[in-house]
């Protein structure tokens, strides 16, 4: 049982980082498509 619960708590922490890292990584896709407009424009 006590595996269970360490292995659903690991899971846990693990989904969360990989959230972050999604956000992370659409942020900066977002921020680098702004770039290229400015750019575009300027």
């Amino acid at each position: 049982m006590v595996n269970l619960v360490l292995a659903d708590e690991t899971f846990a922490v693990i989904g969360g980082l990989l959230q972050v890292a999604g956000l992370l990584m659409i942020t900066r896709a977002a921020l680098h498509l702004d770039d290229r407009r400015w750019i575009a424009h300027g």
